[in-house]
């Protein structure tokens, strides 16, 4: 097998599937020595909850460009459980990262290393989640197990989290990692507002407040402060609630939008900064959801979308808009989940006016409400009212089969959609879609679906064309959730419908 893509969620499948415990190591470029004969796999991507590699997304062609010295290896933990420990601290929740494995005590390098390790570690020893990291507790002794870690801070036990890469690897103790898990959890509160979802940021560390410097602050850090004190998502960012005193904690703060604290984000370390007071970041939180509706429709769960911000009703513009946001909305008015959208500048429930509110809206689909989700700041836009998006929420769930060939899983794609089965246009359709509906029927990945039929390979379909121009990233769960044309809307005759 091939190592390109390999990492620790593909070696955890293969010790599982071997009844061995899950793997602490894996090993690249023919660790173990290259093999010989067939290189049968690459690029294996799993998730890490199969129970067998072959349930893994794989390449199924036979090309790579692998030869014998990329040959992967796996060492699954059969030498006893493996242990986590914090040495030379002056308590169990501080020191130097250490790691028992084969019986042996030994360390982990700092490449890689972050706060989403330090948070690893720290919740691995019931300590309180870290987001200091250190290298002042000395060099250890013995081997070093990990030259570096990468962690998505999610994982439930260190060894969990990927390691490095062998270009990397670290021969002496100098740079073994330490972490000072806080002895007591940090608090945020805004400061100098008018109510408490309004005002100077600022956190509590180690038992004292301190402020926030301003420097890389956008939108989505805000989002993170509004979201974690109760407030609705942030309005704007805001510097004009005064310099604070004391420390300034957090710098450089780099969130996605989606953390549930503030520390949580990647930031610089607790205290380190080149900020004055007068960098003091604020910020302004809606006090209350905004409200949406759907205009133009013929009830009250179809139309174009229209948000209510601060007294006036507005529309949303429709780029990068899909889905997601669709199922968003239909979720906040009390209507079921959404699998039709409209983004195109013929504005199906047509145009709006007055303000465009938002812009390069982006949801994950758990949003309680569309304001929660990523967008431009209220009001900025660069669309015009061509561009207002509608949303017709479903009266019941699509449904997908293969129809025409000689078993379950291979024939014509058709979807059901609003009781009525039609079938798929082929443009755009690929591989990736293909690996789509096979997974949806829980059918096993295709090398041959990507394949259009302009002559209907498994017959012509008398039916509608429901979906057309579907364009999947290959991750969707079903296949309405890839991008597509508006849901019976196709320029193209039946024939050219796809297997």
């Amino acid at each position: 097998m091939c190592d390109y893509r390999w990492d620790m969620k593909e070696a955890t499948v293969v010790c599982r599937q071997l009844g061995c415990n899950n793997s602490p190591g894996q090993h690249k470029a023919a660790s173990f020595g290259p093999g010989s004969g067939k290189v049968w796999l690459s690029q294996v991507k799993c998730t890490g909850d199969e129970f067998t590699l072959s349930e893994c997304k794989r390449n199924l062609t036979m090309f790579h460009n692998c030869d014998h010295t990329a040959d992967v290896g796996v060492i699954c933990a059969g030498g006893g459980p493996l242990e986590l420990r914090l040495a030379g601290g002056s308590n169990r929740c501080e020191g130097r990262v250490e790691v028992k494995h084969h019986g042996e005590w030994g360390t982990v390098g700092d490449f890689f290393w972050d706060k989403k390790a330090a948070m690893v570690v720290c919740r691995q020893l019931g300590c309180n989640t870290s987001y200091e990291q250190a290298t002042s507790f000395g060099a250890g002794t013995g081997k070093i197990w990990f030259s570096g870690l990468k962690c998505t801070g999610n994982e439930s036990a260190l060894w969990d989290c990927e390691p490095e890469l062998n270009r990397y690897r670290i021969w002496n103790n100098t740079a073994d990692v330490g972490v000072i898990c806080a002895g007591e959890p940090e608090e945020l509160r805004l400061v100098g507002g008018t109510n408490d979802c309004e005002g100077r940021v600022e956190v509590k560390h180690r038992g004292e407040w301190g402020t926030v410097c301003g420097n890389d602050w956008d939108t989505r850090d805000a989002a993170v402060v509004c979201r974690q004190l109760g407030c609705n998502t942030s309005l704007i960012k805001a510097t004009t609630f005064g310099g604070g005193s004391g420390k300034i904690w957090l710098s450089h703060l780099q969130c996605t939008g989606k953390e549930t604290s503030l520390w949580e984000c990647k930031h610089g370390m607790w205290g380190l900064h080149y900020c004055n007071h007068g960098q003091d970041v604020g910020v302004i939180c809606q006090g209350a959801d905004e409200d949406v509706r759907l205009i133009g429709g013929d009830n009250e769960c179809e139309g174009r979308v229209e948000v209510k911000h601060q007294g006036t009703w507005g529309t949303v513009c429709g780029r990068q808009w899909g889905a997601k946001e669709a199922s968003v909305v239909c979720r906040q008015l009390g209507c079921n989940t959404s699998n039709e959208y409209f983004s195109t500048k013929a504005t199906f429930f047509g145009a709006g006016s007055g303000k465009i509110w938002l812009s390069n809206v982006k949801c994950t689909g758990d949003e309680p409400s569309l304001a929660w989700c990523m967008h431009n700041t209220w009001g900025i836009e660069k669309c015009d009212h061509t561009e207002d998006v509608g949303v017709i929420c479903t009266g019941e769930p699509e449904e997908l089969r293969l129809f025409g060939g000689d078993n379950e899983c291979e024939g014509r794609v058709e979807v059901k959609h609003r009781g009525v089965w039609g079938a798929v246009c082929d443009h755009n359709w690929n591989q990736k879609a293909a690996s789509v509906v096979c997974r949806q029927l829980g059918c096993n990945n295709t090398t041959e679906g990507h394949m259009k039929a302009q002559a209907a390979f498994f017959g012509s379909s008398s039916r509608n064309v429901s979906l057309s121009r579907v364009k999947c990233t290959g991750e969707e769960a079903v296949l309405w959730e890839c991008q597509h044309q508006m849901w019976g809307l196709a320029t193209v005759f039946i024939e050219q419908t796809s297997e």
